[in-house]
Formats: C-alpha cells, sequence, structure tokens
C-alpha cells in the first residue's frame, strides 16, 4: 500500500513539474506525498536563498504559520539544526528522539512544541551538486529511519530538487530574455527571430522592423507572412536556403529584400 501511494504521488509531482506549476504548489505536492506515505508525520522543506547563506521560506502543507517561520528563520549552521548538519555533510539526518540527543536545544524545543519526537532531515541537492534546502520529517514517536523510510526520504528530496532545479532555470531564462528584448528594441535596426521550420513561422519580429515594414504584428504572426514579402527575385533562393538548413543542417547566411506595405523595399 505505501508503495502504490508513494508511486502515485511521485506522478503527480512530475506532472505538476512537466506543466510548469508554480514552484510552491509542486513542493507542497511532495510534503503531502511524505505524509500520505508515512501516517502522522508532518512534512516539510526549507528552501535556500539564492545567494545560499540562509533559508529564504519555508513550505509545509500541515504546520501552523509560526512553525513554518520558526523553520525559515533557522539557522544553516551545523551546530545550530538538523537542518544545517544535513546541508554540512550532505546527507540525512536522523535524530530519532530530540529528548535525548542533546545537540541541537532550539530545534529540540520546537520538535516538542509541535508534539514530535523524531527530526529527520535530508538535503536536497541539485543535479549539478548545488545544496538547495531541506527536507524535514517530523515523527510523533522516537523512531530511526529504516532502509526503506531512508529511500523514501531522499526520493522526496530528490523530486524537491528537480522542482526547484526546473523554476530556477525557467526564472533565468525569463530574466534573459526580457535583457535581450530590452537590448534588441534599443537598436536602430530591425530584428526578427523565426523558427527553424520551412514555414519560416516568426517567433519574434521587434517594434522596429515593424515600423520599417509598414505591417502590425498581427500579420507578422499569421503563416506564410514573411515568405509573401520577401521580394518575388529573392523569394525561390531564400527558401532554397532555409531547405538546406532545415535538412542538411547548413548555416543559413542570406541576403535578401523585403517589401513593404507601401510597396518600396528595403534590405
Amino acid at each position: 500500500r505505501r508503495r502504490e501511494i508513494v508511486h502515485e504521488g511521485e506522478r503527480r509531482v512530475l506532472e505538476l513539474i512537466a506543466r510548469g506549476a508554480p514552484l510552491e504548489q509542486t513542493l507542497l505536492e511532495v510534503a503531502r506525498v511524505m505524509e500520505e506515505a508515512d501516517d502522522g508525520v508532518l512534512a516539510s522543506m526549507q528552501v535556500l536563498n539564492e545567494e545560499g547563506d540562509g533559508f529564504g521560506h519555508c513550505l509545509a502543507p500541515s504546520l501552523p504559520p509560526e512553525a513554518t517561520l520558526v523553520l525559515a528563520s533557522a539557522s544553516i549552521r551545523p551546530e545550530d539544526s538538523p537542518c544545517g548538519l544535513a546541508l554540512d555533510c550532505r546527507e540525512p539526518v536522523i535524530v530519532e528522539d530530540v529528548t535525548t540527543d542533546g545537540r541541537w536545544p532550539v530545534m529540540t524545543q520546537f520538535a516538542l512544541s509541535l508534539g514530535r519526537r523524531g527530526f529527520w532531515s535530508a538535503p536536497i541537492v541539485s543535479s549539478l551538486g548545488e545544496l538547495l534546502g531541506t527536507f524535514v520529517v517530523l515523527q510523533v514517536e522516537p523512531r530511526g529511519a529504516s532502509p526503506t523510510d531512508l529511500d523514501l526520504l531522499r526520493d522526496a528530496a530528490h523530486l524537491a530538487g528537480i522542482a526547484i532545479e526546473r523554476a530556477r532555470a525557467e526564472e533565468s531564462l525569463r530574466a534573459a530574455e526580457a535583457k535581450y528584448r530590452t537590448l534588441v528594441e534599443q537598436l536602430p535596426l530591425g530584428t526578427y527571430i523565426l523558427a527553424p521550420t520551412l514555414e519560416l513561422g516568426l517567433i519574434y519580429a521587434s517594434p522596429q522592423l515593424q515600423r520599417m515594414v509598414g505591417y502590425p504584428l498581427e500579420d507578422w504572426n499569421r503563416p506564410g507572412f514573411l515568405t509573401e514579402i520577401i521580394h518575388p527575385d529573392d523569394r525561390a533562393r531564400v527558401q532554397e536556403a532555409v531547405y538546406r538548413t532545415h535538412s542538411l543542417g547548413e548555416r543559413f547566411e542570406e541576403e535578401y529584400r523585403l517589401q513593404t506595405a507601401d510597396d518600396s523595399t528595403i534590405w
């Protein structure tokens, strides 16, 4: 039964990642999978900030808000919490009973305030080895981790890592695109980007180009539009070059003319 719950939960999480769901929604689902698979536990994630020198926030489907604030503000030093030690050694840290462990008094009081005595923490690591955060599981009773428990803990941390890494990569891409767009749109020339297909589908046309050619963006988005406005004397040559690029992988490098809305010609 536990294995079925885990497999179904992993399927839900991977589906959220694939469709680009918000990171918070995906991470909360990862924590829910752990809570469903191990009845009675409280699961949460502490996500490191961009600088990696502290936790930026904590996500937990079943913890009260004040508890998530405590975890979000926790120190990442190994001497201050099991989470800090998990980050430092890059391995799960299993505290079977906080009342007898004695290494982290602040975290001991935190766990006991929630009626918990077991405190497990695993590092969340990217595919490139970058530390991204920790996955925390709080147990009601004192309890060590079996090999199956450790596998589940590592799998949950791995799923969280995939989600965080994907979200950060997408954010970096959006920032790069915005920077490139700003640069291009300040240049005194027209720029456009085409899809690598035989149909010459448009990906982007700068405002300068739209003004130079005299056609609105709606026309540029119409299939086959660019082919229509290529000068008739150049059209066959350009189409042949596109075919070679698409079919043979050759570099596309052609000079050709465009016909504007007022029937003039530009290069």
